[in-house]
């Protein structure tokens, strides 16, 4: 019997390496279960789930712990008391998950059945200096229903991953598969900052390469709460300090014009300076308003970053 057992599992492991989906609740109750029965629904059959809830003060954990009860997965809830940022919540799942590759997924979007099948071949068939690959999205709206299909978060400028990069993410967060290793290799996500996809992809290309999958096998969720809608002050300067970062390295004009862009949007929005000034002044008031931003947050551009 026990030989019959290693005969089945044996080349289980072999063909099919675990993959990681790192699910992340905050207030999803409305598309929770959709979420998570599109990992059930996978066709790929070796796939462990964890689920991160970041102290939702909706009806999510009940959700959960109901699905969990009815559905017999492979998984393991972790249940906060208090609110964690999108960063520390994809640490601590890194630090805990046993997959080869692993997929972080947003419980307010949701993945085709083939999604996490596609990729792993795709990876599986690649070199390993392959850090992860990515597929395009359905962007679909509270309801559910298609509002258009994209394979880039922007469009390409070359056909070369780090001369598109500095534009910033190429890729949706739900539509990456990523390798393990390798982005324990980088040190994981920087906790310091809001959000993650454009840094951790910085950060990766130094050392590795990314694969495209030219199919649309992610459900992206349009609604006024998820993080591409939202700019507010976290995101903003996430974004000027990270550019600024990269321009102090790689001195490209991209990440100066992303880095005053987001910092002229802070500037209106928390009203550091309620008027823009006019005539000859006018043409120094981006570089101006980066300025201004940096003094003001003085001690958030000096944090070190926080990896694993």
């Amino acid at each position: 019997m026990l030989l019959l057992l290693l005969i089945i599992l044996i080349p289980l492991h072999k063909s099919f390496p675990l993959v990681s989906v790192i699910a992340i609740c905050y207030n999803h109750e409305k598309f929770l279960i959709e979420c998570l029965d599109s990992i059930a629904n996978q066709t790929y059959p070796n796939i462990e789930l964890l689920i991160i809830d970041s102290n939702s003060t909706d009806n999510s954990v009940q959700q959960i712990e109901n699905w969990l009860h009815k559905n017999d997965f492979k998984a393991t809830f972790i249940q906060h008391k208090t609110n964690h940022k999108l960063t520390q919540n994809l640490n601590i799942g890194l630090r805990s998950i046993k997959g080869k590759y692993f997929q972080g997924l947003s419980c307010d979007d949701a993945m085709t059945p083939d999604k996490i099948a596609e990729q792993v071949a795709a990876l599986e068939a690649a070199a390993e200096d392959v850090a992860l690959s990515y597929s395009g999205i359905y962007k679909v709206d509270e309801a559910g229903s298609v509002l258009e299909k994209e394979l880039y978060c922007r469009p390409l400028q070359s056909a070369n991953h780090r001369e598109n990069i500095v534009f910033g993410s190429i890729f949706y967060s739900s539509a990456a598969l990523l390798r393990t290793s390798a982005v324990r290799a980088v040190g994981g996500y920087d906790e310091s900052l809001y959000y993650e996809d454009w840094d951790l992809a910085l950060r990766l290309l130094k050392a590795y390469t990314f694969l495209e999958v030219p199919k649309f096998l992610s459900r992206y969720r349009v609604h006024s709460n998820s993080m591409t809608e939202v700019y507010n002050l976290d995101k903003c300067l996430s974004v000027v300090r990270l550019a600024m970062r990269e321009y102090r390295q790689h001195p490209h004009s991209a990440f100066l014009s992303r880095a005053t862009a987001f910092s002229k949007r802070i500037v209106i929005a928390e009203k550091l300076f309620s008027y823009r000034l006019t005539g000859s002044i006018e043409k120094v008031w981006p570089t101006f308003t980066l300025w201004l931003v940096q003094r003001n947050y003085k001690n958030y551009f000096s944090q070190p970053s926080i990896y694993l």
